[in-house]
This record gives C-alpha cells, sequence and structure tokens, in this order.
C-alpha cells in the first residue's frame, strides 16, 4: 500500500524526550555519527528533512536544506530525490547519501503550483514515485473529485534530466509495474478474516489474531459501519509479528485501525490514533514498527520497539522507508 501525505503545517520542529527516543544528530564538521548512507527511513519534519537509522536509534537532520520538504524517495542509486516548495513552486532535488555533507542539488522546476499537487479531501501532498526499471520519477497533481486522487502525472528520467508529462498510452506500462511490486508477499503463511475475526493459518495451525481486541469501539460514526474485515500490512523481519489493517466504516474511503498481533496470537494490540486511509506504518529493519499516529492532535511519528515500548520518535507529518 502506497504512502498518503498529510498537508505541510508551518510549526516548529520538535521532539520527545523518552525512554528509546532517538538521539538529535546534526551533519555538521565537528560531528557526523550517522552515515545517511546506513539510513532506511526518511522523515519529513513540517519542512525539515531528518534521516533514522534503526540499527542505533539516531537521526540526522539536513541542516543545508532550508526550503520546504514535502516529500522524497529512496533511489537504487545511492541516492534520495525529493520535492521542496518555495514561492508556491515545487522543485525537485536530491541528496547523495554516500557523501556526508549531505549537500541538496537542485534538479529541476516542476512548473507547478503548490495548490496543484495537494489533495481536496484530506489536504495531503502528492507522493514522488519512483520507478527504478525505468529510471523515472513522477509526481501527480491536478486532483479530481471524480476518483478521489489526481489525474496527471510529470515525470522526471534520473538519468538524461529529461521531464515530460504522463502519456497513458506510452507511460501505461510504468504504472502496472508500479502497483503489481507493491503486492504483499508473505510466503507459506496465510491470513482470512471470519465472523469479523482474523486468522493466521500456518500448516496445520489456525490461530486467532484478533481475540483479545476490540476494534469496533474505534468507529467514529455507527451510521458508516461496515461488517469488519483484514487485510496484512507486512511482516516484520523475524516472521513472528504481523501488521494488519481493519476496515470496520466506510464513508469517503473506507477507514480503521492499524492492528498488530504475534503470530502465536499471545501478542495483540490496536495502534490507538491510526487510520490506515491516512496514516503510514511498516517494519525497519531491526524488527521495530514504524507509524504515523497522533499527539494532542499534532501529527507524529511513533515507534513500537522490539519489547513493544511504544516512543514518539519525532514529531513530524509523514515519512518514507528504502
Amino acid at each position: 500500500m502506497k504512502k498518503l501525505y498529510f498537508l505541510v503545517l508551518v510549526l516548529a520542529l520538535g521532539f520527545a524526550s523518552c525512554k528509546n527516543a532517538p538521539k538529535q544528530t546534526a551533519t555538521t564538521d565537528q560531528e557526523k555519527t550517522v552515515d545517511a548512507s546506513n539510513c532506511e527511513m526518511a522523515l519529513f519534519n513540517y519542512g525539515k528533512l531528518s534521516f533514522y537509522d534503526a540499527g542505533n536509534q539516531s537521526f540526522v537532520i539536513v541542516e543545508k536544506e532550508t526550503d520546504s520538504v514535502v516529500n522524497g524517495v529512496f533511489a537504487n542509486d545511492g541516492k534520495f530525490y525529493y520535492c521542496v516548495t518555495k514561492d508556491n513552486g515545487v522543485y525537485l532535488k536530491c541528496l547523495d547519501l554516500n557523501d556526508n555533507k549531505l549537500e541538496p542539488k537542485m534538479l529541476a522546476d516542476w512548473s507547478l503550483e503548490a495548490d496543484d499537487c495537494i489533495t481536496e479531501t484530506y489536504g495531503e501532498f502528492a507522493e514522488l514515485q519512483y520507478f527504478p526499471n525505468k529510471n523515472m520519477l513522477a509526481l501527480e497533481h491536478n486532483f479530481s473529485w471524480d476518483g478521489y486522487g489526481f489525474i496527471d502525472r510529470k515525470l522526471y528520467n534520473i538519468v538524461t534530466g529529461e521531464m515530460r508529462d504522463w502519456d497513458w498510452e506510452v507511460d501505461d506500462e510504468l504504472f502496472e509495474w508500479y502497483w503489481d511490486e507493491e503486492e504483499p508477499s508473505e510466503d507459506d503463511i496465510e491470513f482470512f478474516t471470519e465472523d469479523e475475526q482474523y486468522y493466521v493459518e500456518q500448516g496445520s495451525d489456525i490461530i486467532c489474531l484478533t481475540d483479545q481486541m476490540d476494534v469496533k469501539q474505534y468507529a467514529s460514526d455507527p451510521d458508516y459501519a461496515i461488517e469488519i474485515y483484514y487485510y496484512p500490512m507486512g511482516v516484520n523481519p523475524k516472521g513472528d509479528m504481523v501488521l494488519f489493517a481493519a476496515p470496520i466504516e466506510a464513508g469517503d474511503f473506507e477507514h480503521g485501525p492499524y492492528c498488530v498481533a504475534s503470530l502465536d496470537g499471545k501478542f495483540q494490540t490496536v495502534l490507538d490514533e491510526t487510520d490506515f486511509c491516512q496514516n503510514h506504518a511498516t517494519w525497519l529493519s531491526d524488527g521495530s514498527l514504524v507509524y504515523q499516529g497522533a499527539d494532542e492532535n499534532t501529527a507524529c511519528i511513533k515507534i513500537m520497539y522490539p519489547n513493544h515500548d511504544f516512543d514518539i520518535l519525532s514529531y513530524a507529518y509523514d515519512f518514507v522507508t528504502n
């Protein structure tokens, strides 16, 4: 499932001090304790860009980027490509993650206004899409209520620097490849919903993953309630826990919280203040789970560590993983 983006707010960057909170590390000549090339997550902190190293729970802020960063994507050429807004214009930049100086490089003007790239549903900024098989980046724009989404894209070739409009007849294969690659594969693990409960089947064992939780309490309007079902969003690297979505009501879109359970059914939890329709969540390589939540009505990134402690990673509005 692809990432969704929150409206960029003009807020100061803040960090919460807690038991497992990451250490802030600035990219100065005197202190470079985090190697960005080893980082697997970038955070968009209300205009500021930073990278998170799950290995030592530290992050590095890109101090030299002074424009407002709104999205980004890791590429297989060792660079991080991202968009910034300035004077209501939208521009494409990149960082070489192998260079500890993290010098922002301007690549192109998308020739779009920032307002053209913001949804009229939840005020989210368009994502930057990456097609590694074609060395292409795509930026969506021109929101339409007919499909509750953007109907146009611009393409940028990261090898040639060519920019052009998306042609559905020529570029349809890009679109198909992009979504095909996102299909989840859990190997020999099978999940299914029955009587509004979620089960995992492994060999001859069938285990309920939701009998200790009540997802219905997270419904906001009984008039939009639907028969509950679930679908997996990814098994953790160790292979013993699963992240899944729980659609419990439908209006403009289907809505519901993220849930996490161990595959033996002994650990089950609902991630408070989450909505899979709007929020992003994913496992990191160290087995921790990072997701968008809320803290006193402010969007923030939270992390669930393998020992099941929940902490605030950073006040931010979105993130993307490598």
